[in-house]
C-alpha cells in the first residue's frame, strides 16, 4: 500500500502546481489507488484502430509512454518539471517522437473504469471514461495542421472523415467493451463535440464548418451500424458551432432512436445526468469520452485547465462536484495492460 502511495506521489511531483486542488478529491483517489487500484488500472486498456497498422507496435507505444505532462499547444514547461519526468518516468524531451507524420497518424483510445465519490447523499457510481483526441487543429504548429491541412489545397477532406470514422469506431468499441466487462444490459455514452472549437481554431471558418459537418457524417454512419448502443452529444456551447452543423445533428435525431443532444450549460454539460452500474440489477452503464490531447498525460492541465479533460479529470475549477472521479489512474504509468501491446485491442 506505501508503494502506491508513493507512485502517486511521485507522479504527481513532476508539476510545479496541485496538479489536483480539490483536497477531497485529491484524498478519494489516493484511498481508491490503494484499496482498488488492481481493479480500476487492471481492467483499463488501449484500443486502435486498424487504420495505423502501418505503424508498428514499438512507435505505438513510444507514442503512449512518452507524453509531455501539460500540453497547451506546446510543451507549458513552466507548470511541470523535466528533471523530475526523468527522475520518475526514465524519458526527457530528447525521448520525444518529433515526427510530424507519425505523432499525426498515430492514434488510440485508453478506456476504463472509474469510481465517482458519493455526493449529496447519493451512493459512490461506477462508471467508465474513454480517452482520445479528435484531429488537432489548434495551431499552426501542430503535427495534424502540417500534415492534413498546411499542403497546397487546405484541408485533406478523405483523410479528415475517414479520421473521424475512427474516432467513432473507437468511442462506440469501447462502450461496449465496458458493457461486457461491467456485465449489464444497457450502455449509453456522453460525448462531447470532441475534436471541433478549440482544436479548430486555426483554420478559416469556412474549413471549420467543413470539419463540423464531416463529423456529423461520420458520427451518423457509426450510429447505424450500433442501434444498441444510445449516444448522447453534449453541446454545452451550441454558439461555437454553425447553425448548418446544429441543423444536421438534428436531422440525425428522427433517424437514430440510440441517440440524442443535450444542449446548453445543464442538459449539454457531459458530467451531468452519468448512470450507475450495477451488477444485481443489469441498470445502464455511462461511458464518458475525454477530449484527450495528442501529447499530454490524462488530465493535460489538472487544475489550472478549464477544458474537458481538466473538468473530467482533476475537477478544476470545482465545477463538477459530482463527477469527481478515479480516471488519473488511466494514465500508462498506472495500468500494465496499456503498456502491452499484447492486451492492445484491434478496432475493424
Amino acid at each position: 500500500m506505501d508503494t502506491k502511495r508513493d507512485h502517486l506521489k511521485d507522479i504527481f511531483s513532476v508539476y510545479k502546481f496541485p496538479f489536483i486542488s480539490d483536497n477531497t478529491l485529491l484524498q478519494y483517489l489516493i484511498d481508491q489507488y490503494v484499496v482498488n487500484g488492481q481493479y480500476l488500472c487492471g481492467e483499463t486498456r488501449l484500443f486502435c484502430p486498424n487504420s495505423i497498422s502501418e505503424y508498428n507496435k514499438y512507435d505505438i507505444l513510444q507514442h503512449l509512454v512518452r507524453r509531455i505532462p501539460v500540453y497547451f499547444g506546446q510543451a507549458r514547461n513552466d507548470l511541470f518539471n523535466w528533471e523530475r519526468v526523468t527522475r520518475v518516468l526514465n524519458y526527457g524531451y530528447q525521448n520525444l517522437q518529433l515526427n510530424n507524420e507519425l505523432v499525426s497518424n498515430i492514434r488510440y483510445a485508453i478506456t476504463g473504469p472509474i469510481n465517482i465519490m458519493p455526493y449529496q447523499g447519493k451512493p459512490e457510481i461506477r462508471a467508465w471514461v474513454t480517452h482520445l483526441w479528435g484531429v488537432n487543429f489548434e495551431s499552426t504548429a501542430s503535427d495534424d495542421y502540417k500534415i492534413l491541412y498546411e499542403k497546397p489545397g487546405g484541408l485533406d477532406v478523405d483523410i479528415y472523415f475517414d479520421r473521424q470514422l475512427d474516432l467513432f469506431h473507437l468511442i462506440f468499441e469501447t462502450a461496449k467493451y465496458a458493457q461486457e466487462r461491467e456485465n449489464v444490459k444497457r450502455v449509453r455514452i456522453q460525448m462531447p463535440m470532441i475534436g471541433l472549437g478549440q482544436f479548430l481554431k486555426a483554420i478559416p471558418p469556412k474549413a471549420q464548418e467543413a470539419c463540423q459537418l464531416l463529423f456529423v457524417e461520420a458520427m451518423g454512419k457509426v450510429l447505424s451500424l450500433n442501434p444498441e448502443v444510445h449516444l448522447k452529444l453534449c453541446i454545452f456551447s451550441p454558439h461555437d458551432f454553425s447553425q448548418t452543423c446544429l441543423d444536421r445533428i438534428n436531422d440525425l435525431k428522427p433517424k437514430y432512436q440510440n441517440f440524442s443532444v443535450g444542449l446548453g450549460s445543464q442538459d449539454g454539460n457531459l458530467l451531468l445526468g452519468v448512470d450507475n452500474a450495477t451488477r444485481e440489477n443489469g441498470n445502464t452503464l455511462t461511458c464518458v469520452v475525454n477530449a484527450w490531447d495528442t501529447r499530454s498525460f490524462i488530465g493535460n492541465g489538472g487544475s489550472v485547465d478549464k477544458t474537458i479533460d481538466g473538468f473530467i479529470v482533476a475537477n478544476a475549477g470545482g465545477y463538477n462536484n459530482q463527477f469527481r472521479n478515479t480516471s488519473y489512474l488511466h494514465n500508462a504509468f498506472f495500468c500494465p495492460n496499456v503498456i502491452n501491446p499484447k492486451k492492445w485491442i484491434a478496432v475493424h
